[in-house]
């Protein structure tokens, strides 16, 4: 087998373990967007309402919403650029042999 074989077999073995970014998880990462900021933009908007402050509340309640909205995207997608793990079980020496790093 090539070198250049071995390299994309290596690089198809790691990708195994990791996720796909699909379109049901993108659907739902903007989903979760829009979510969050209209919730934000609606409970400033309430807020405004009854406390008579508008625009102040519902500027805040949509920057909220944003930052809300950044962080549980982020949460979701973060498992997409996680390592995956190597397959199989951990190794593990017999005692009183050395590694094959030292």
């Amino acid at each position: 087998m090539s070198a250049p074989e071995e390299r994309r077999l290596r690089r198809m073995n790691q990708d195994r373990g990791r996720p796909q970014l699909g379109l049901y998880a993108l659907v739902g990462i903007g989903s979760l967007n829009v979510g969050t900021l209209v919730t934000g933009l609606v409970i400033g908007w309430l807020a405004d309402g009854w406390l008579g402050s508008f625009p102040a509340l519902t500027i805040t309640g949509l920057g909220v919403g944003i930052v809300a909205g950044l962080v549980a995207s982020w949460l979701r997608i973060r498992a997409y650029f996680a390592h995956p793990e190597p397959a199989g079980p951990p190794r593990t020496q017999p005692p009183g042999e050395p590694d094959d790093d030292e």
